[in-house]
């Protein structure tokens, strides 16, 4: 009688490797979709944050000059110089976005400014009304509220 043991034989088949590394393919894969799209939220919110700055810093803009106006808010020298305008624009040009406004050089003093969103679509807009929205169309030339 032959009493040697058998070795068994260690290790993985090639099938369970192969099922092992679709399943690692397939998690990554959905991993991935959803960085993807939080990393567009992630845009949209910062734009949305640096719009609602941009209200802020129109109205002490307004309150501080005289006779009070909204014309700085959308002067392009405004936008290149220093400041909170200048600020605001690079945060929103950061995420691959643009400020594009509208402001009444006489009364009723208003102003319209919105920048495109960049996951969602569309564009938030800041009014001088108090309004702070997102809409699905850019305001038109002398339009000065968000609708």
């Amino acid at each position: 009688m032959n009493f040697a043991k058998k070795k068994k034989k260690k290790g993985f088949t090639l099938i369970e490797l192969l099922v092992v590394i679709a399943i690692i393919g397939i998690l990554a894969t959905i991993v991935i979709v959803n960085v993807n799209s939080a990393r567009g939220k992630a845009k949209d919110t910062a734009i949305i944050g640096s719009m609602d700055s941009l209200r802020a810093a129109a109205e002490m803009a307004f309150d501080s000059s005289t006779p009070t106006s909204y014309a700085s808010t959308c002067l392009g020298t405004t936008f290149g110089g220093t400041g909170d305008f200048a600020r605001i624009k690079t945060g929103v040009t950061n995420q691959g976005s643009s400020i594009s406004c509208n402001a009444a050089a006489t009364a009723p003093q208003a102003y319209a400014a919105w920048a495109s969103t960049t996951s969602a679509g569309g564009f938030y807009c800041v009014d001088s009304e108090g309004r702070a929205m997102k809409i699905v169309t850019a305001p038109g030339a002398g339009v000065y509220t968000c609708q």
